[in-house]
């Protein structure tokens, strides 16, 4: 199995989580995009993606899951893992 140690497990074991807090919306933004394009090319996309701009911070928090599973699949930590690979400028 992948790791993805900077990734937390829900307490059902069924959703990876993940955020990164960032000084502007541009940074967050471009990153969402990069995230849009390894997932449009893996074929598999998060559950949710959650974007907030909470006193001048901007946080963006991804959870993957796989629906049609109920659960996680090696999709799933495949893209965590595509995704802890792309820099990230806060």
């Amino acid at each position: 199995m992948l790791q993805v140690p900077e990734w937390s497990l829900s307490e059902c074991s069924s959703f990876l989580e993940r955020s990164w807090d960032s000084q502007s919306f541009q940074s967050s933004i471009e990153f969402l995009q990069r995230i849009s394009t390894a997932s449009l090319n893996q074929g598999h996309s998060p559950k949710s993606v959650k974007y907030e701009n909470m006193k001048g911070m901007h946080k963006t928090t991804i959870v993957l899951h796989t629906t049609r599973l109920g659960g996680l699949s090696y999709a799933d930590f495949l893209l965590a893992l595509k995704i802890d690979l792309m820099p990230f400028r806060p």
